[in-house]
């Protein structure tokens, strides 16, 4: 009966559909859910991040951790000057470094390593502390951006891609050791 039931239904539920889910839900929960309110405030080191991307003349004047503070001025001029808006910009990109060594693994060992290694990075209290604090320390993850983008340049025969990588590693110039 259930077979019939599953077989005639619309909306078919894949295995890849599932672990997509899942793992949108799990970054959600560890990156985004009570991002201002989850501790009752702001370090010094959150406090000096905020003053130093409260406007574009400080972001010119100071252009260290560039692509950070840009991110952090524009979510203090759409939103406000709360924790949250601070915090976003670290948890925007703690997620686009995950899809990036998701992407770096995939294509380096498989599908089921990737997952797996993604899933420990995810989980270690490092990066969720790095993506959850205003301060520009997620920035020390950025090779692996770049190395996302040179792996796709080469094995890519698009333009695009090409461009993307030297916009990124134009921009990885404002990090320190990069």
């Amino acid at each position: 009966m259930f077979k019939r039931l599953r077989q005639s239904s619309k909306f078919k539920v894949t295995k890849s559909s599932l672990l997509s889910l899942s793992v949108a839900v799990l970054i959600f929960f560890l990156f985004f859910w009570r991002l201002g309110t989850l501790t009752p405030g702001m370090s010094a080191q959150e406090i000096a991040a905020g003053k130093t991307s409260a406007s574009i003349g400080a972001v010119a004047d100071n252009p260290l951790y560039g692509p950070h503070r840009i991110i952090q001025f524009v979510s203090q001029e759409l939103f406000g000057h709360g924790a949250a808006d601070l915090r976003i910009a670290s948890a925007l990109f703690g997620v686009f470094f995950i899809f990036c060594f998701y992407h770096l693994l995939r294509n380096w060992f498989g599908q089921l390593v990737a997952f797996f290694g993604t899933l420990f990075l995810v989980a270690t209290p490092w990066f969720v502390l790095l993506s959850r604090n205003a301060t520009p320390a997620i920035l020390y993850m950025a090779p692996l951006a770049v190395l996302a983008c040179y792996y796709w340049a080469v094995r890519s025969e698009k333009q695009r891609a090409l461009y993307v990588f030297l916009i990124l590693t134009s921009l990885s110039l404002y990090v320190p050791g990069m």
